[in-house]
């Protein structure tokens, strides 16, 4: 799905949606970018999304 789809996705729902990223990273690419960044990042908005979920 190109960055652009997930991008208007995200803002046409922002109160379901939450899109991470990683600046300067293509899509797919976030982890190559930057793999501890990366995966601080997605550890951080999953438990966020977890605790408010469960």
């Amino acid at each position: 799905m190109p960055y652009a789809t997930s991008a208007a996705f995200a803002h046409d729902w922002p109160d379901t949606v939450r899109l991470v990223t990683v600046e300067g990273a293509p899509h797919t690419g976030a982890w190559n970018a930057d793999a501890y960044a990366y995966a601080y990042a997605y550890a951080k908005e999953l438990a966020a999304f977890l605790a408010q979920h469960t």
